[in-house]
Parts: structure tokens; C-alpha cells; sequence
């Protein structure tokens, strides 16, 4: 009659079950917050929809200077070449922004314009602490 292994036996099973559980979701989340440190989608997010509306609200040759220097700074410690932070594509109208090898955000704009010129300019000296976006708005011929 004393039966061994009834309906206690599980216990251990399931305690240990969400301990691992747990220890999964904290590392999980400790991994996410980590990758969050640098704000590489929150500067993605932020140029690219700012450079979309800049394009939106210009008009046909403009010279449009944009500080982009908190994404240079964080696109340049993630290994990231300046020709390959802004990405602007005129057959689709979007605008590309990629601060990271393994990101990237991107905005549409829906003027009829080109984006041509485009460079980042990072100045030296002593008193150089800005980096600056620079293109030109072309009407689409």
C-alpha cells in the first residue's frame, strides 16, 4: 500500500524544469539590453525617418547638411564605412540607414526627386567634433 513515485514525484521535475526556464528568459533578456546599450536602432530609426522627411519638404536643387555625428560615432564602433551608413535609393524612394553589420532601417519618401552627391564628411583638427551628411535634391528627368 505505500506506493513510491505517485503524484509527488513530478516536483522535482517541474521546479527544475522552471528553473531552467527562468535562468533562459534572464539571459535572454540581459542579451537584448545589451544589444540596446549603443542605441543602434534608435539612431537608425531616428535618421532614416528624419532624412525621409527632410527629402519630402525639399525642393529641386537643394544642398541639404544633416550633423549625423551620434550615428557616425556609433556606425564607426560597429565596424560600419561611412559610404555604407546612408544608403539613398531613388528607383524605390527610400532612404537606408545601417549603423551596424547586422542592421538596418529604412524610409520611404514620396516625392518625386533624386537624392545625388551623397557624403559624409568627417572634418579634422583640433576643433573638428561634427559629422555631416551632405547630397543634393535633383528633379527626376
Amino acid at each position: 500500500m505505500n506506493r513510491r513515485g505517485g503524484a509527488g514525484d513530478n516536483v522535482l521535475t517541474w521546479n527544475v524544469s522552471y528553473f531552467i526556464l527562468g535562468i533562459a528568459f534572464f539571459v535572454l533578456a540581459f542579451w537584448w539590453i545589451v544589444g540596446l546599450q549603443d542605441g543602434i536602432g534608435r539612431w537608425e530609426d531616428f535618421y532614416a525617418k528624419e532624412l525621409a522627411g527632410v527629402i519630402d519638404n525639399a525642393r529641386a536643387e537643394q544642398d541639404v547638411w544633416i550633423d549625423v555625428t551620434p550615428a557616425t560615432r556609433v556606425g564607426l564602433k560597429n565596424g560600419k564605412s561611412l559610404s555604407e551608413m546612408f544608403v539613398f535609393d531613388n528607383e524605390e524612394n527610400s532612404v537606408g540607414v545601417s549603423l551596424s553589420t547586422h542592421s538596418s532601417t529604412r524610409y520611404y519618401f514620396f516625392t518625386n526627386l533624386r537624392v545625388v552627391d551623397v557624403r559624409v564628411e568627417v572634418p579634422s583638427g583640433d576643433n573638428a567634433l561634427t559629422s555631416r551628411l551632405h547630397f543634393k535634391i535633383l528633379e527626376v528627368e
